[in-house]
This record gives structure tokens, C-alpha cells and sequence, in this order.
């Protein structure tokens, strides 16, 4: 092993080590908040800048996160208003059907009326998503991303592929069975953001260095943002119920994903 590479094994044990022992100390001294020190911050963006030459802006880095609780989630497939009402195949990745329409053409205004109507009668109600319209190669797609109060369920969407006369609709969605989303345990430890920022530079650099020079490495970190995540055992198996944990989601700028669990740190999931 390199001089340079021991030198950046122990700059990033010793930032984690400073991490933890914050997080111990300061970090988590309110009953449903935890705040992350701003230092410490700066300090890991910089090391990170220099050791794997991706840039964060720290103004995209969250100071301050409302603790959230594990809830638990309902698969749409299984779904008695759903499945009565529509026709659709389903596999690990989601369901997909297709309705025919009236509609010879469409605009981002009655694609809006025409989504919200389906999405009425799937059961998904009008305050849990939000609509995102683009232009593609094969006409106009609607992106509708799941949300729980405020805060987005990543893996909960639905893709709506408009057509003359034809809506194509696949992806999935959870309804939320918890009321509470706020933790209130007082000895909760929510992980701080700068360990998991640390991993998922390294995890990229591993991946690259592995990849024969055929993987380009990210340059930036193009978003953060906080939400849930519903994990499972089996990818490969479509379960009724299953478990939506809080988690940041890091997206670079070549469009990966990475997925991390608040209160473990754990990779969840890449999308790449």
C-alpha cells in the first residue's frame, strides 16, 4: 500500500472518529432533532475535495434533521381499490397497465388533469406526490415521486408515458400505515451526515479503481436530501407489507444514487 493511500485511510479515521465523538457529545442533545456541526462539516467537504477531488457545496448539506420513525408501508399491488379497478402485470420492480383515452393531444396542463384523475382512482391521494413533466424521444412523460407529510418516499413513483390517445403507467407506490412520523425517543441517534458523505466517496472510488478504468469517478455531489426508503430482504420478492426507514440520498453528477440509512449509516441501495 501507497504512503498517499495509508496517509487517506488515516485523515478519514480520524475525521470519523471526531464525527462520532461530536454526534456522542453535541449533536443530539434535542428530544426530535438532531443538528450536525457546521466545523466538522466544512472539515469533512474539504477532505473529501482532497483526497477523492469531489465537490460539495455545504450549502446543499442539511444542519439540522427532524428524527424520524421507521414506518410501516402497504404495497399498492395488494391494494383492493387497485387491484379491482385496473388490469396490470407486476413483477419485483413494480406493476404497469395501460388506460386508453379520448386525448389526441397532450400538454403538461391536461396530461396534470388527466394523471390526478387515474391517480384518484388508484386510491393515492392528492396530497402524498408531486407531478414532474419532460419532454422524451417518444412523447411526453410524467415522473409522479411519493411523498409522506414533507418528506419524500424515494422508491415510491410512478412514470406516466403520454401518447395519442394513450396513457402507459408503471412503477410503484406504498400507502403509509404509521400516524406518527416524529421519533421521540430521547436516546434515538440519527448518524451524522459527514460519515455518511465520507462512504459514499470511498464507495465510488472503490468502485472505480475496480472497474479496470472503465468507470468514470463523480466530480460533485449534484443533491442531498432526506426521506424514507423502503428496504427488503429479497428484491426479488413483492411482500403486502414491509418497513420505509429514514435515509439521506446523495445523487452526484454522473446520476448515481446512493441510498443511506439515518440511524445505522448503512448503504441501502445504489442506483447507477
Amino acid at each position: 500500500m501507497s504512503w498517499k493511500r495509508i496517509k487517506t485511510f488515516l485523515i478519514i479515521l480520524f475525521l470519523l472518529i471526531n464525527i462520532y465523538l461530536i454526534s456522542s457529545t453535541n449533536g443530539f442533545k434535542l428530544k426530535s432533532v438532531t443538528e450536525f456541526d457546521v466545523d466538522n462539516i466544512s472539515k469533512t467537504v474539504n477532505v473529501i475535495y482532497n483526497n477523492y477531488g469531489i465537490r460539495i457545496d455545504t450549502t446543499d448539506i442539511p444542519k439540522r434533521i427532524t428524527n424520524l420513525n421507521i414506518i410501516n408501508v402497504d404495497n399498492i399491488m395488494f391494494s383492493e381499490e387497485f387491484v379491482d379497478k385496473y388490469e396490470f402485470s407486476k413483477n419485483a420492480h413494480g406493476f404497469s397497465f395501460s388506460i386508453a383515452t379520448d386525448t389526441f393531444s397532450y400538454n403538461e396542463k391536461n396530461a396534470a388533469e388527466e394523471i390526478r384523475e387515474v391517480l384518484d382512482t388508484m386510491g393515492i391521494a392528492g396530497d402524498s406526490y408531486k407531478l414532474e413533466f419532460k419532454i422524451t424521444d417518444i412523447g411526453l412523460l410524467c415522473t409522479v415521486y411519493e411523498y409522506v407529510d414533507v418528506y419524500p418516499l424515494f422508491n415510491g413513483r410512478i412514470e406516466a408515458h403520454f401518447s395519442s390517445r394513450e396513457i402507459k403507467i408503471s412503477g410503484n407506490w406504498y400507502f403509509s400505515q404509521t400516524e406518527s412520523l416524529e421519533a421521540k425517543d430521547t436516546s434515538l441517534r440519527m448518524t451524522d451526515i459527514s460519515g455518511v458523505l465520507v462512504d459514499m466517496a470511498y464507495t465510488a472510488y472503490e468502485q472505480t479503481i475496480k472497474s479496470d478504468a472503465s468507470a468514470d469517478m463523480p466530480k460533485a455531489v449534484k443533491s442531498i436530501e432526506y426521506g424514507y426508503y423502503v428496504s427488503s430482504y429479497d428484491e426479488n420478492v413483492i411482500s403486502k407489507s414491509a418497513s420505509a426507514v429514514p435515509c439521506y440520498m446523495i445523487e452526484t453528477d454522473l446520476g448515481s444514487k446512493y441510498y443511506y440509512d439515518v440511524v445505522n449509516g448503512n448503504l441501502l441501495k445504489q442506483e447507477d
